[in-house]
């Protein structure tokens, strides 16, 4: 009984917050060309980043107790991260000279941030696979402490996922997307 995990349907609502997002954006970047005083608008990123980690506190306290599953964590985990970027995006949209943008702005255009955009579709194509993979051979370190072991899993699957991602990215996706311009170019 019950639904199969990876039916679409159950995530669904993502592809919903993602639209709504959108228009939210889109009215808050017209409100800022409309009344320059809302370029004075600074805290957002706090804000977001509160809301967040105090949306993320069960789910962190249960890696570090290790007695309880994440996985009713998840979709609060997903929605506590997006409040954070949506923040983010937020604060450059009305106070794009303000401190705190500049700073997103320079973590976020940086070469590493920008290299893992360019990869993003490669990463998010390998990283479900590559978890089953790694969580095969990681039997032997089950018996480690739980928070341990997600920190150990995570920096490997990291790192992993990041590796593979270059590599599909550098011989399969970057080629096709060459061969795709160079094929409708021509038309």
């Amino acid at each position: 009984g019950g639904f199969n995990p990876g039916f679409i349907g159950l995530y669904v609502q993502y592809f919903f917050i993602g639209g709504l997002s959108y228009f939210v954006w889109r009215a808050l970047h017209r409100a800022a060309a409309a009344a320059p005083w809302l370029g004075n608008v600074q805290g957002i990123v706090l804000c977001g980043a509160g809301i967040s980690m105090f949306m993320l506190m069960p789910a962190l306290q249960g890696i570090v107790s290790g007695g309880m599953s994440l996985t009713p964590f998840l979709s609060i985990s997903v929605f506590a991260i997006w409040i954070f970027l949506f923040s983010c995006l937020c604060q450059v949209t009305l106070a794009p000279h303000g401190i705190e943008a500049r700073i997103i702005q320079a973590v976020g255009c940086c070469p590493p941030a920008m290299y893992l955009g360019r990869i993003s579709y490669s990463v998010y194509m390998v990283h479900f696979p590559l978890a089953i993979v790694l969580l095969r051979f990681a039997k032997p370190f089950w018996q480690m402490p739980r928070p341990a072991f997600v920190v150990l899993f995570l920096i490997a699957g990291s790192l992993a996922t990041i590796g593979a991602a270059a590599l599909l990215y550098r011989y399969v996706e970057a080629p096709a997307i060459r061969w795709a311009k160079n094929k409708f170019r021509e038309r």
